[in-house]
């Protein structure tokens, strides 16, 4: 018997039919991959900032998720699991010119580093809270830690961004 057939020494097949199996099987697959698995006892964040390398044309269904850019309108295939995230935050401040100075930490900087660097030619796309807020093609390494979105957070979002690095630095 194999994985789908037998489950924790229930004979799948005596219980489900094959169809709910195969969709059983699924959902387990699917919450492996997600990134919205949360541990036991915590909350979603409130405010999410992610960044998301596109997908390589080879890269198998499951891992990759459709996006749509603005500037230019296309549709491209980014990971599934992003690059680096909130929790990557250092600092976070708005320019006097309107744009976002993202500040990460030191590990942050060397996930965005390999990213950027292994990667090169590729979107890297950056969302904040479900929306697109900048997708450059990469043509440099990001070496620095730093990035400067063009804009794209409301000042509300950046003061949710700021609690959650003072909330992170406290613990």
């Amino acid at each position: 018997m194999n994985f789908i057939q037998r489950f924790n020494g229930f004979n799948l097949g005596d219980l489900f039919p094959k169809r709910f199996q195969m969709i059983l099987v699924g959902l387990m697959v699917f919450t492996a991959l997600s990134n919205q698995t949360l541990r036991a006892g915590s909350k979603p964040p409130e405010v999410t900032l992610r960044f998301h390398l596109q997908a390589s044309p080879t890269m198998p269904k499951e891992q990759v998720v459709p996006v749509n850019l603005i500037d230019p309108p296309q549709a491209i295939a980014v990971r599934r699991l992003p690059e680096l995230n909130e929790k990557h935050l250092e600092a976070i401040e708005r320019l006097n010119d309107g744009r976002i100075l993202v500040s990460l930490t030191t590990i942050g900087a060397n996930l965005l580093d390999g990213a950027t660097s292994s990667n090169m030619g590729f979107i890297m796309v950056v969302i904040c809270n479900g929306r697109v807020v900048y997708a450059p093609v990469i043509d440099v390494p990001l070496r620095t830690g730093k990035i400067i979105l063009p804009g794209g957070i409301s000042d509300q979002e950046i003061m949710l961004f700021k609690q959650l690095i003072a909330r992170k630095k406290r613990t």
